[in-house]
């Protein structure tokens, strides 16, 4: 047995960069990768091409790549991957990632960059210019990988990112010299890098105190948010305690929670089901569960939706 099997690695071949990025992918459980080919990424999409676990899903925009990775993060829960060739496909990338980083959605951005040997002569290059500073704003992370020895850390820091706290895209350029290098394919085990199994503890004395706001007050609701699709099991708590003490229910987000609920009164905000609207309007207390009282379900942070005496 080699030092590699003790620790829980995996070490039994040799490959390119791109397949070193396709094993991650794989280890991470992903499925599929949304995309358009482009001259930079054939490294990675001929290592796709040989994975047979994972399908990739050429698009014709790359925007669309992007948003069908976001889409597929807040559906599953799990990572969306997208890929683009260096400089105009990076940049058609840029609409759907920021979607992804407002929504707080787990999605790896996998793209093309310039070789790192020709890399800073600027508009001298093809299709140079400063991916990693564009993605900056708009993700979590934000990493162009030098050095294809590595590869494989940024790899693991680009999913414990995306995938941990608040979530969120991230960006990582991956120049063709590195993706063509042969390396290792060396893997540890999720857990080795990132948390894969974590849950938040609140502090007993802030529930106690929560549960006795809850039963003195007379017109109760709850609100439920976004961040609750992000924590296995919430959704099912949070309809679990609606009916055991007859709350009801409103949400900011269509499809958040199931709408044939018997607690579930609906939407609220600027698009918004009367009956859910009538129960905020009308409570006095709300407890508000990975909620961020956004513009939107706000109605452009006025009181139209939340009414200024229930405590929240």
């Amino acid at each position: 047995m080699s030092d590699n099997d003790r620790d829980g690695s995996v070490e039994d071949r040799e490959g390119t960069g791109g397949d070193l990025v396709v094993a991650y992918l794989k280890n991470e459980g992903v499925k599929f990768v949304f995309g358009v080919i482009g001259s930079s990424i054939l490294d990675l999409t001929d290592a796709l091409y040989r994975e047979p676990a994972i399908r990739y899903i050429p698009t014709q925009h790359e925007q669309a790549a992007a948003y069908m990775a976001d889409g597929y993060a807040r559906v599953t829960g799990k990572p969306g991957v997208c890929t683009a060739t260096v400089g105009p496909g990076v940049t058609n990338l840029a609409s759907g990632i920021a979607q992804a980083y407002v929504e707080s959605s787990p999605v790896l951005a996998l793209t093309g960059d310039i070789h790192t040997k020709h890399y800073g002569k600027g508009s001298s290059n093809f299709h140079e210019i400063d991916q990693e500073a564009l993605y900056r704003p708009i993700t979590k992370m934000s990493k162009r990988v030098e050095h294809a020895n590595r590869l494989g850390e940024f790899l693991q820091m680009a999913f414990r990112t995306a995938l941990s706290g608040r979530r969120g895209p991230v960006y990582l350029g991956l120049p063709r010299d590195v993706l063509k290098a042969c390396l290792p394919i060396e893997l540890p085990p999720p857990e080795r890098y990132r948390v894969t199994h974590h849950r938040l503890h609140p502090d007993p004395n802030h529930v106690d105190h929560a549960a006795d706001l809850l039963s003195s007050a007379e017109h109760p609701v709850i609100l439920l948010g976004g961040g609750l699709r992000w924590s296995p099991g919430a959704l099912e708590t949070a309809l679990s305690l609606a009916v055991d003490w007859g709350v009801p229910v409103v949400t900011s987000l269509k499809g958040l929670a199931p709408e044939d609920h018997p607690r579930v009164f609906g939407l609220i905000g600027s698009t918004n089901s009367p009956v859910a609207m009538r129960a905020v309007q009308e409570s006095d207390l709300i407890l508000a569960v990975a909620h961020t009282f956004s513009q939107v379900a706000t109605n452009s942070y006025t009181h139209k939706t939340i009414p200024q005496n229930p405590r929240i």
